[in-house]
């Protein structure tokens, strides 16, 4: 029985150790930056053009009110200031809702692990759904709270996450959505905001009214 419980921990930490061979350093999540918007100004202050595969401008976290973060964590991961990373609870309750419902299951992925997916789309793949994947994203999800505070982590989520029709990260979207800053939110439109990421068409206050309220 402990030759067996041997051979299966060094299996279970050569899947961890070598799973990751192709993520990002530590080194490289320091120096990640987000990519943004080119802007074209006219010489009285217009905006001319906006040149960008993903359309973003980033926002800094104490420029917030504070319900936009918060409406965020209420509706993607509940226990965020509690948690490394990864919510063990929740991927346990995630893997037995798998083996019932199969790929309909709800996922388990934490504020910390879609960011991980998002900010190294070329490591952590999250379009395909696999074992492989779940623990790249988990192994990178760790290093990114060695890396950076809370507070860090979630600024980077809200300026990196997809908002639908091309427009990433929160003022883009507060932009495009409602003609504002991120700053001039209120409470109804970051909710609208904060529902958009899991079904950006289903959302869309343009052309679904009705589920956007």
């Amino acid at each position: 029985v402990l030759t067996a419980a041997g051979l299966g921990a060094g299996l279970a930490w050569g899947t961890w150790t070598n799973v990751c061979s192709d993520c990002p350093s530590i080194a490289q999540i320091y120096a990640f930056e987000a990519k943004e918007a080119t802007r074209v100004y006219a010489r009285d202050g217009t905006l001319l053009a906006d040149f960008a595969t993903e359309r973003r401008t980033v926002v800094r976290y104490d420029s917030l009110p504070a319900f936009v973060p918060q409406a965020f964590v209420a509706i993607e991961d509940r226990r965020f200031w509690d948690h490394g990373g990864v919510d063990l609870m929740r991927t346990f309750r995630a893997g037995l809702a798998f083996l019932v419902q199969g790929y309909d299951a709800p996922g388990a992925s934490t504020i910390t692990q879609q960011l991980a997916g998002n900010m190294f789309s070329d490591a952590v793949n999250r379009r395909v759904i696999t074992i492989r994947r779940k623990l790249k994203e988990m192994r990178v999800a760790l290093d990114l709270e060695q890396a950076y505070t809370k507070e860090e982590i979630l600024a980077a989520y809200l300026n990196q996450i997809n908002f639908g029709s091309g427009h990433y990260g929160i003022q883009s979207a507060s932009h495009y959505y409602f003609n504002k800053t991120a700053g001039e939110l209120n409470l109804a439109e970051a909710a609208l905001l904060a529902a958009l990421p899991r079904a950006p068409a289903t959302y869309h206050p343009y052309r679904n009214p009705e589920s956007a309220l």
